[in-house]
Order: structure tokens, then sequence, then C-alpha cells
């Protein structure tokens, strides 16, 4: 048999009247109940009815009881169940009365929704000693709400009664209120009862003299106008019907059933033995089966509960049936009558097996029900029947670190169904899901025990099941643990746990909180000016130092809310909370401006409260949306009146689209010349006002303009779209205005300036002559100034002269060669006081000796010089000189002598010093020189035409310089040479003037093997240019024989030698191969060369290998040597 403990409750119904009325109630009816200290319950309190409404919705104020008085925020007493704002709300003044209960709205009371056409058990309730009150529907609680606390305060109820079905609101300013349909059942406790109280007494009436009760109005009182109050204290009601209310049938005839109910069950296992006779009654029906009469049971569930229900009991001796119903009658569970089961009712314990009647598995909610006992066609007999509950997996929690998952029963658990035995890991069946977002993938089931990490003995109700986690979690995988079949485990009643009974638990989030989506990407667009920014988090945040949740008011000081960027605007906002703390809304408290960018900043270190810490650093930007048409928000004209910035207060584009800039054509100027004869302007150009092109979008244009002349200062402009829809905004709004500007009036443009200059800027002035600068003005000065200076002298000579017109300044000799001579103007003012400044003009005076002002000194320079020497032209003297080359500074004294040509030659160095060159562009013209080589020289003849000319030895860098021999200079004739070995050359040039004769140039090349001539020569009839390329090797100074290469060889050797030069002119000579006996093997030459070096190969291949000694014979000289021959 199945171990099973069992008791029976009884309850005694004390109050025994007849039910049959409740009260309908319309408009103007109610129930009067004068005012009284005995209906005024003090420390605690139960007002509970049952009403029917017969409409959905009431009035504010509309009440069911009402013995509450408001006469303002500071005089309130009573208590009251009254409408407001969608739901029936209990209300109690607490306390000193002066709370504002109707100032701080009514919405904050506990109340109920109810159904119409149903009946509903209400009930509200107050504890002074915890100030809470309650509200309950049908037995079970709803809402609450946190008062002040305090007795029941009655201070100030004055002459106030107490009234069901009417609200009295004249203290309010509101009509008078009244409840539409029927109530029935009303109590008033001075206690606070619980829910298993109010659920063991609201479909029964209560026991005579019960404890705390106050009054009791029934409504049986047989359609008679006073409403008795049944407690005997005197508390009678008078029924004044003022509308078309009328008495109806009694709550206990249709909603509630508890007339009929013969054993209320409060616990579970519950065992009851009985028997169904003949004075029992017939008071419950079944649908589908023949019946008789019955016993019933009442269920009071304060949560849900899945119940096994069966008659499985050799007591049993008819065939039962089974059925569980609702308060209404209504079956709630299939009627069973079967053979039995195998595991929960054996055969052989019900003979014969179909007596027995097993529900062995229903789930109700939480309310009242009523089980129902009844014989197969009204048969009667004796029966055994068992309630009790399933067992059940109640909650679970997983460690911190994942390393067990505890699991809690709701009772004692054992592996036999005869409650012994501790379960055991083969009862169960743990299934592993990754889930969307989890990284962990299994886990492993290392062993079980209690919660206490023991061993499991038997009977527990907590259970441990130590596993080991593949992977990290993240608190989204789900393991789920059922039973491997419905008897793997069993509850002490002997009833074994539903497969279906299982529970799934999350693995510890070991995973610091993310962001995890914003509702607008970083650098959205058009976004609308009353938008809130919104976060998604993968946890709520918590503080990393306290662990404690952070809220919308913690969470403010991370954000950052600007226009522009970090440094911007601030922009007020408000955090809110949703989902569980995982959406963060940002409210700006008051609309965004349009067309801004928006810079949006989420940073700061958070825990998730469970040890995970996460640094987060959201950085957001975005543009609100324009709906401001495009506006010129200033604009400015240039002082020089060039232009017109027009400034506007958004991007600006030339069409709707805005793909492309505003255009030259869309720019329209009117002048008012006033007078003046600039009377015409236009656009030149349009451009940022950096002066760059445009490209569309930008928010400063700047409109070039040009007039026909120099404003004066009186004229007048106004600028002006030349068609109202060219321009756009970057949302394709229009540019509303006709006009850019008003009139802007022209600036005086006519300072004072220089015109024209007589001499060109950066012209060459004359070194030894005055040069005179006349510089005119375009008005009359008022003052003026002006300074010379020179780069190379400290001083320059001037004088000037000064008319309305011009300023003539002249330069005055001396100067030096190679200067800069500036001529400053730091200020200029005219008549009107207008200026200008910093005007300067700077002149060049030329290199001494530049006579034909190409920059250079060269030998055409020379040869102007030579040739103006010779014919005593003084203005081509050049000394007596001072100064340091290239600045020097010449004071001619009308004659030529070796102070021109030193000077002359000072200058003609430092130039070939700075910038001679090699010039080598590789051409010829006319004659070629007739060049002469020995092996000492090279002789360049100059025949009687030549004038002047250059000639260059170009050779390697660093190299060794020539020897040159040139001719003596004379007054006739100037010769000239430099070397520059770093540059890898010399220079000779040479100017002849007069009776013209042969000269002769020799550059000694006895040191130089290799190297290159450029010559240029400029003569009577033309040019002479050309280049001849030097291949000199010295002469050998004395007989040598070099060692033989390879050696030893095969079969080839080759001998080099030199032969020298001899005054007794060329000899012959011998190269003989001797063997090791001193025989000649072999001649390889024997003739008369001429000194230099030679090569000569022997080929031995017809030779013997050995040893052999080569012989080299010039004159009475001799040289051997010792080759090996190797085959």
């Amino acid at each position: 048999m199945l171990n099973r403990h069992f008791w029976i409750i009884s309850l005694l119904i004390g109050f025994v009247f007849t039910q049959d009325s409740s009260f309908t109630f319309q408009e103007n009816d109610y129930v009067n109940i004068q005012s009284a200290n005995t209906i005024q319950p003090e420390n605690a309190m139960t007002i509970e009815c049952w009403v029917n409404p017969d409409q959905g919705n009431y009035e504010n104020f509309d009440p069911i009881i009402q013995y509450l008085r408001f006469n303002g925020t500071d005089e309130e007493s009573g208590f009251s169940i009254i409408y407001y704002e969608g739901m029936f709300r209990f209300i109690v003044s607490v306390g000193s009365g002066q709370n504002g209960i109707f100032g701080d709205g009514l919405e904050l009371w506990p109340g109920v929704t109810v159904n119409s056409d149903t009946w509903t058990h209400i009930a509200g309730t107050y504890d002074s000693e915890t100030g809470i009150a309650k509200i309950f529907k049908n037995g079970y609680e709803q809402d609450s709400f946190v008062t002040q606390g305090g007795l029941i305060n009655w201070n100030y109820i004055s002459d106030m009664d107490m009234k069901i079905g009417r609200s009295v609101n004249v203290d309010i300013g509101e009509l008078d209120g009244y409840f539409s349909g029927s109530i029935d059942e009303v109590r008033l406790w001075n206690y606070a009862l619980e829910a298993n109280q109010i659920q063991s007494t609201m479909c029964i009436p209560p026991t005579a003299g019960a404890s705390f009760l106050m009054a009791y109005w029934s409504f049986n009182d047989g359609n008679d106008a006073t409403i008795s109050d049944l407690t005997g204290n005197g508390n009678n009601g008078t029924l004044v019907i003022g509308g078309e209310g009328y008495w109806d049938a009694d709550v206990y005839d249709g909603a509630c059933l508890g007339s009929c109910v013969d054993t209320v069950i409060t616990s579970f296992p519950f065992y009851h033995l009985s028997a169904l006779e003949n004075n029992m009654g017939d008071d419950w029906s079944f649908q589908n089966y023949p019946n008789g009469n019955d016993y019933s049971y009442q269920i009071n569930l304060p949560t849900q509960k899945s119940l096994f229900i069966d008659t499985c009991d050799p007591l049993t001796d008819f065939d039962t049936i089974l059925a569980v119903k609702d308060t209404c009658g209504n079956p709630v569970s299939i009627t069973e009558f079967d053979d039995g089961d195998s595991l929960f009712c054996p055969i052989s314990s019900v003979e014969p097996a179909y007596y027995a009647s097993i529900i062995d598995s229903i789930t109700l909610q939480a309310g009242t029900y009523y089980l129902i006992v009844d014989g197969y066609s009204g048969v009667l007999g004796n029966y055994a029947l068992s309630v009790g509950t399933l067992p059940e997996i109640v909650s679970s929690d997983i460690a911190e670190d994942d390393s067990y998952l505890e699991i809690r029963f709701s009772e004692n658990m054992y592996t036999n169904a005869t409650a012994e035995g501790a379960v055991d890991p083969s009862d169960f069946e743990m299934i592993f899901d990754q889930n969307t977002g989890g990284t962990a993938t299994g886990i492993n089931l290392e062993y079980i025990a209690d919660n206490d990490g023991n061993p499991l003995s038997s009977g527990e109700d907590t259970i441990r099941f130590y596993i080991t986690v593949i992977g990290e979690s993240t608190g989204q995988e789900l393991i789920t643990i059922r039973t491997q079949n419905n008897a793997s485990i069993f509850n002490s009643f002997g009833m074994g746990m539903k497969r279906s009974a299982s529970i799934t638990q999350s693995l510890s989030d070991s995973s610091p909180p993310t962001v995890v989506d914003t509702n607008f990407p970083d650098g959205s667009e058009s976004i609308s000016l009353d938008s809130e920014i919104e976060i998604s988090l993968s946890e709520p945040l918590y503080n990393v130092e306290t662990n404690e949740l952070l809220s919308n008011i913690d969470l403010k000081e991370f954000f950052t809310l600007k226009y522009g960027d970090s440094l911007g605007i601030d922009i007020p906002f408000d955090i809110v909370l949703e989902d569980d703390n995982t959406t963060i809304k940002i409210v700006p408290s008051i609309a965004l401006l349009s067309d801004q960018t928006v810079y949006f900043n989420f940073s700061g270190l958070f825990g998730d409260g469970k040890g995970n810490e996460s640094l987060l650093n959201l950085d957001l930007y975005f543009e609100t949306v324009d709906n401001i048409p495009p506006a010129i928000l200033t604009y400015q004209l240039a002082e020089d009146n060039s232009y017109v910035d027009l400034i506007f207060n958004d991007k600006i584009f030339g069409d709707e689209e805005a793909s492309s800039p505003l255009e030259v054509n869309n720019v329209q100027v009117s002048i008012d010349a006033d007078g003046s004869n600039v009377d015409s302007c236009f656009v030149t150009s349009v451009s940022n006002t950096n002066s760059n092109f445009l490209i569309g979008g930008e928010d400063s244009i700047r409109i070039n303009l040009e007039y026909n002349g120099t404003p004066e200062g009186g004229e007048k402009i106004s600028l002006s779209p030349s068609d109202s829809l060219f321009l756009y905004d970057d949302a394709g709004i229009p540019f509303p205005s006709n006009n850019f500007t008003g009139q802007l009036e022209l600036n005086d443009m006519l300072p004072p300036s220089i015109d024209s200059i007589s001499v060109p800027i950066d012209s060459f002035i004359v070194l030894m002559e005055s040069n005179p600068i006349i510089f005119r003005f375009n008005e009359k000065l008022d003052s003026v100034a002006f300074t010379v200076s020179s780069y190379a002298m400290d001083t320059v000579k001037f004088s000037s002269i000064l008319t309305d017109d011009y300023l003539q300044i002249t330069l005055e000799p001396p100067f030096a060669s190679y200067d800069s001579i500036s001529i400053d103007f730091p200020y200029l003012e005219d008549q009107s006081s207008l200026t200008t400044v910093d005007i300067a003009y700077t002149y060049r005076t030329p290199i001494l000796g530049d006579y034909d002002f190409d920059g250079k000194i060269s030998y055409n320079d020379m040869w102007d010089l030579v040739e103006n020497w010779e014919a005593k032209n003084f203005s081509y003297e050049l000394g007596p000189a001072e100064g340091s080359v290239p600045h020097l500074i010449s004071f001619p004294d009308s004659k030529f002598n070796i102070d021109d040509g030193m000077a002359f030659v000072q200058i003609w160095s430092w130039y070939q010093s700075s910038f001679g060159e090699i010039i080598d562009d590789s051409a010829s013209y006319g004659s070629l020189v007739n060049i002469f080589q020995t092996d000492k020289f090279l002789s360049i003849p100059i025949n009687d035409s030549a004038l002047c000319g250059q000639i260059q030895f170009v050779y390697d860098k660093g190299g060794t310089t020539p020897s040159f021999h040139l001719p003596a200079s004379k007054e006739n004739k100037l010769f000239l040479n430099n070397h520059f070995p770093e540059r890898g050359y010399s220079i000779i040039e040479f100017a002849r003037s007069g009776l013209l004769v042969n000269d002769t140039i020799k550059i000694d090349i006895s040191s130089i093997s290799q190297g290159k001539l450029l010559y240029t020569f400029k003569n009577k009839n033309g040019i002479q240019k050309g280049d001849y390329m030097l291949n000199h090797e010295p002469l050998p100074k004395k007989l040598s024989l070099f060692p033989a290469y390879p050696n030893p060889f095969n079969p080839i050797a080759t001998f080099k030698f030199d032969i020298p030069y001899s005054i007794e002119g060329s000899q012959n000579v011998f190269l003989l191969i001797y063997d090791v006996k001193g025989r000649v093997v072999d001649t390889l030459l024997k003739q008369e060369l001429i000194p230099g070096t030679y090569k000569v190969k022997w080929y031995a291949q017809h030779h013997a290998s050995g040893m052999y000694f080569a012989q080299l014979r010039y004159g009475g000289m001799v040289k051997n040597q010792k080759v090996i021959f190797l085959k």
C-alpha cells in the first residue's frame, strides 16, 4: 500500500438563515447605516462583500461602500471602496487624518478590476502594525499600498453615515455617486484577515459569535426595508429605493457554492474515509455519466498546484466517479472511472479494479474549487479518497562559479514510492542548451549532494548537482533537469514526480555588461527633434564599489549630450530605465534644435552585480532633421568693396536635390550711383569666404564684385536672387526672401598710389652715372615718406623733387657692384586722409665689368675692356676700385692702367669661382682649331683673326690640374686662367684688340693621361667652337718585365713589359724562352719597338711540362723571369 497520512477538517456553520436574496442597486438606491463607534475599527480592519456589476465601467467616485469623509487635505476620516481610474479601490484614513489622500492621488491606493454580470468577492484590509492597505479579489491579494501608518482615523467623520451603494461627494466638489449592480454578504471586521481566512469563509456564512466581526449584512431580510446586522450589534441599515432597484437571487445560489460543500480541504496530503448514503442528496451533476448521491469537498488554493486525486484503496467498494468543478459549477477536469494504473494504483489493491477512479495530474491556478465523489449509475458504498500535491521542482539556483546547480523540491523526495532511499543521479536527466549568445559547449555531472555538500541520506527537499562546465558561460546557456520517467522519484505520499515537472536554469554570467545596440547608429542623419536616445544593454548596470544597482539618477553622471562636439553646449536631459534596467533612454528636456550636430557619449566602469566589470565607452554623432527655411543671418561688405559675404543659417545649394552649388547667374546686383562715375556693378564669381570654389553645402558665401571704376564712397548697392527658386538648404527647403541684403553704401576706395614709374622695377642702373627715377601718383598727396637703402653700402646718395603729381628721386654715384637698391614708400596720405603703406621698388646694379648686362663676366666683357682700353674710352674704366668682391665701388680716374686690369681680374675670378661651370653642348661651329699634341704638351694656336675666347680643360674631379703656358698680358691683350679641381675643370679666357698676331697657348700634359678640351673663339668672321679628347699615357722611364700570368700556366702565358725612351733611338727587342738546360726553345719577339708598354703571349702546348725561363733584352739591358708549364 502507498504510504499516506490523512486527516479530516470539518467546518461548522453557525448562522442558519434563509439564504435567498441579494439586492440589485440602480441610481438613487442605497443602504444607509447610521454612524456609530461600533462600526469604527481602529487597530485593523477588513471590509468584504460580493458584487455583481451590471456595467463594465463606472464614473470616478461611484461606490460600493462609503464611510469616508474628505473635508480638505487635513480633515480625513473613515474608509471606502470606490471606483477611480478604472478600478475599485480600497481607501482608508490613518494616523492624523491629515495626509492629503485626495491631493496625493487616489490612483496610489490598491485596486481591482471586476467583470460585469459576474459575481466577484472583494475585500479590503488594513493593519496598523504594518501600515499596509491591501485589496483581495476572490480571496487572493491583488494590490497593496504602504500608507503613512497609524490607527484608523475617525476624528473628522462628524455626521457622515455609512452607505452601501452610494457616495456623498460634496466635500470634493463632485456629484454623489451610485453603484449599479447587485451587492450581497457585506461584512466588517476589526481584524485584518489573511488570504486563507477570506477564502475559507467567503462562500459560507461566518460562525455565530465569530471573533472580530463588527457587523454583518447578509441581505437575507425577506424584501424588508431594514437590512439587519446579524451580529446583534444593532448596526441595522435602511434600504432607500429612490430608483429602480430590486431584490434578486442570493450570491450562494449562483457564484458561491459553499452551501453544497460537505468538507473543506485546507492542506495536503489529504486522506478521507467516507461513504455515499441515501440521505446525502444529489447536489452536483455529471454531464455525461449517470450519477446519484454525491459528497463534495471545497479546495482553496492560494497558489497554483498540481494535484493527484484517486479512490485507489481496498476500502473502496463501489464504482466511483470523480470530478473537479470551479466556483460556478463548471467542470475543470475530465471525469475518470478506470481500471487503475500499474504505477499509481495496482490492480490488486481494488477489487474489482474499475471501482477506482484516478485523476493522475491536474494543474489548478490559485482559487476555489470543488471535488465531487459520486457513484456510477447512483450506486452507494464506502470509499477512501486521497488528494495530494504532485511533487514539483519549485526553484533552482546556480553557484556563482557554476560549480553546482541547486534544485529545491516542493517536498521531501525519495527514490522509492515507500518513502525510502536517497535519490540517485540515474533518476534524473540533464539537458544542456547553448542557446543564443551562449559560449559554453556543455556540462558534465560529477555527483549529487544535499545543500551543505554532504552525501544524500533520504527525504531531502534540496539537492545540489555538482557539475563541470565546458567553456566559459555568458549566462545565456540553459540546463533543463527532469526525471527519467514518471516513477523515478517520489514524495512521502508515494506520488511520483512527473517527467514534465522539469525546471530550466541558466548558467551564471561570467561575462561583463556590454552595449548591445543603440537606436541611433553613429553618423545618423535627419533625426527627429523629439527623439530619445535608446541604449540596449546585455544586463543591468551596477556600482562596482557598492555592488548596488544603479538608478537613473546614478547613471546620469556617465552621460554627455552636447551640440557640436565634446566642447559644445550642454543639452539638458533625463534618464529613464526600462526592460528591467537593460534599456536606458536619454530623454532631452526640451526639443532638439533643428539641423544640428549632436554629440553623445556614455562612458564609465560598470559591474553586473555578479563580479564582472566592464569599461564602457560609446561615442556617437548624429544630425537632427532640418525643418527651418534657409535665411541670411548677416551680410558684410568688404572694406575694399570687392565682395559681399553672405552668412546663412544653413548649408546652401543651387538645386532642390542638394547636389550643385550656387552659381554666378543666380545673383544680381543693383547700384545707385548717387552722381558718381561708378554706375555699374556686376558679379564676377562666387566662392566660399576662403576664396575657394563652391562645391555646394556652404553656409558662408562670398559674392565677388567688379565695378566700372573706383568707388568714391557715396554709391549704394544691394544684392538679390535672380530667381527665387534657385537656392535651397540641404533638406530641399527653398530660400523664402526676395533680397539678400539691404542697401550697402560703398566705401571710398581711392587711396593714394603710384600709377607709374619711369624706370621699371628690377632694372639695372648705370654704375657710374646719375640715375633719375620719376614716380607718378594717382592723386595729389598730402604727405609722403620714402627711404633709399642698399644691400652692400651703408648709404646711397640721392636727391629728390616732390610735386603735386610726381616724386623724382635721382640716385647719385658711386654705386657698389652687384648691389640691390630699394626705394621704399612706408606711407602715402592723400587729401582725404586715405593712406597707403609699404610700397617698395627695387633696382639692381650690374656686376662691375659686365658691359653687356647679361649677368655674366666672360671673354665678351674682357674684349669690351681691352678694345675700349686701347681706344681710351674712359666710360669703360673700372678702377681704381674699393671694397670687397663682388661689391666693388669704382672711382674712375680718366685713365687706363693696372687698377682697371686688377679690378677686372678680381671680378672675373670671383665670378668663375661663384658661377663658373663646364659648358659642353657637343656642338661645333666654324673651322676646327688644329691642336697639336706631343708627349708633354698640347699646343693650341690662336690665329690673327681671333678677338677673344674661352678654353675649358675637363678632367676627373679632384684630379691633377694642368699647367698653362699663356702669352703675356699687355695693353691690348689679356689672358686669364683659373683652376677648379673640385669641379673637375680649369679655364682660360682671353681678349685681344688692335693689330692681331698669331699666339699659342700650351698646356703641360706630362702628368695627365686623359681629359677633354672645350674651346670657343670669337673672330672677325664668326665663331669657332669645338672640342679635343686627350688620351695620353707617359712613356716608361726604364726597362721592366712584369710577372707572367698565369703562373703556373697551361698552355698560354702572357708577358707584359715596358720599353723606355732611348737617346740612341729605336733598337731591337728580344723576348726568348729557355729550358732548364739553357737552350732557347722559343723566340717570342725579335724586332724594333718604340718606347711604350707591350704584351706578348706564349703558346706552349707543343712543349713538355716543366720549368722555363723568359729573357727580355733591349740594348745592353736584360730582364729574366721563371715560369712553370703544367699540362
